[in-house]
């Protein structure tokens, strides 16, 4: 006896053909659908890639106009940090926030007080509102000094487009 089975193989090309075309449907309509709903444009931007350092302002003569310079940021390298897209804020050695500050655009310097209530620290201005590389900002206090000796301050620099921190560190005050 000798048998003989016959393969149906009929459906299969229909099948994987409804398959392909269904996949590259939903593919073409997710494509179309990104551009016309502008999707990739959401992407989240990354915040300015920058060498930044910290350091106690006495080591480094500055060319102070009122009061005694604290503390300063310099820019080492990278690229150019916009003043008014961050933000700066100074925690004191138990963590708790300081001071935040904000550029201010009119007067072209950073607004804030450590310290006293009485007493403001400020920073020179950066007359093109961008922070360089080589540019340093200074954070000086006007009048009785205030921050003591051995003051230990946290700085962080985010920028607020991305809400991405660019830097992070620790001055001790001398």
């Amino acid at each position: 006896m000798n048998f003989k089975f016959a393969r149906n193989e009929e459906a299969v090309s229909p099948v994987i053909g409804v398959i392909l075309m269904v996949a590259i449907t939903v593919i073409l309509a997710a494509v179309i659908a990104s551009f016309v709903f502008g999707i990739g444009s959401r992407a989240p931007q990354s915040a300015p890639q920058a060498q930044l350092m910290v350091a106690d302002a006495s080591d480094e003569l500055s060319d102070t106009v009122n009061g005694q310079d604290v503390f300063y940021i310099k820019h080492a390298g990278g690229e150019s940090i916009m003043c008014n897209e961050t933000k700066i804020i100074i925690r004191n050695q138990d963590d708790s926030i300081n001071t935040e500050l904000r550029f201010n655009i009119t007067s072209e310097a950073y607004d804030y007080q450590i310290g006293g209530a009485q007493q403001d620290i400020v920073s020179r201005a950066i007359d093109d509102q961008k922070f360089d590389v080589g540019d340093i900002i200074y954070f000086n206090e006007t009048g009785t000094r205030v921050v003591d000796t051995n003051t230990v301050f946290k700085l962080e620099i985010i920028d607020m487009q991305s809400n991405q921190l660019i830097f992070s560190g620790d001055v001790q005050v001398w």
